[in-house]
C-alpha cells in the first residue's frame, strides 16, 4: 500500500525516465524505492510511520507498541547499513 506522496515520487520518476524498483527489500528492511542507475535507497518518511521528531517525543507510543525513539533508531540503523553497503540514501 502506498502513500499520495510515494505515488507522487513515482509519478516524477516516469516522468523523467528514472529506472527504479518500488518497495526493494534489503537484509534490514525494505527501501520505497531502489535507483539502480546511483545505487540510491530512496525513503519516503511519513509522519507517523518514522515518527516525525516535530510531532512526537521520544517517549511517545506509535504502531506496534514502538516509542518514537525506537523508530529513529532502526532509521538510523537501516541509513548506516546501506551506506557502509554503498548505497546512497536519500530521506524524505
Amino acid at each position: 500500500m502506498s502513500t499520495k506522496l510515494e505515488d507522487k515520487i513515482e509519478e516524477a520518476l516516469k516522468k523523467y525516465n528514472i529506472r527504479y524498483r518500488r518497495q526493494q527489500e534489503f537484509d534490514i528492511g525494505i527501501m520505497d524505492f531502489y535507483l539502480p542507475e546511483g545505487n540510491i535507497a530512496l525513503f519516503i518518511d511519513g509522519n507517523v510511520w518514522h515518527a516525525n521528531p516535530e510531532k512526537y517525543k521520544h517517549d511517545d507510543l506509535l504502531f506496534y507498541g514502538k516509542t518514537a525513539s525506537s523508530i529513529w533508531v532502526r532509521d538510523k540503523r537501516q541509513n548506516h547499513y546501506l551506506q557502509s553497503h554503498g548505497f546512497k540514501v536519500l530521506r524524505f
